[in-house]
């Protein structure tokens, strides 16, 4: 797997000050992979192979630490509500944080997952 950045940038009508041409705009990505509820399998999955959803699980899942353990995503995995794909977007959707689930923030900064 290789990890990538995705550079966006919006350029709003004429230069608002000396030398400067165009306005950046930072967007994220606001879908189910990269979602607060949404993890992938332990066991690994290839690309595009629908994240589950923990969002009717939401208090074991804020609790998840790793892979193993009580609290590990493989204790929990059955409390799943679906599988969904990674560009689905719910009313539940909150951004990802490095503080939730098995597999860290989005985007990843460091080592992929």
């Amino acid at each position: 797997m290789s990890a990538g950045v995705l550079h966006c940038a919006l350029r709003l009508g004429d230069p608002v000050g000396p030398g400067l041409d165009e306005q950046n705009l930072i967007t994220r990505i606001k879908a189910c992979v990269a979602c607060v509820w949404s993890d992938y399998s332990p066991a690994g999955v290839p690309l595009m192979a629908g994240p589950a959803c923990f969002r009717d699980a939401k208090d074991l899942y804020r609790r998840c630490d790793g892979k193993h353990g009580p609290h590990g995503i493989l204790a929990i995995w059955q409390e799943r509500t679906e599988f969904a794909q990674e560009t689905w977007l719910c009313e539940e959707f909150e951004h990802r944080t490095s503080d939730r689930g098995y597999r860290g923030p989005f985007p990843h900064l460091g080592t992929p997952w």
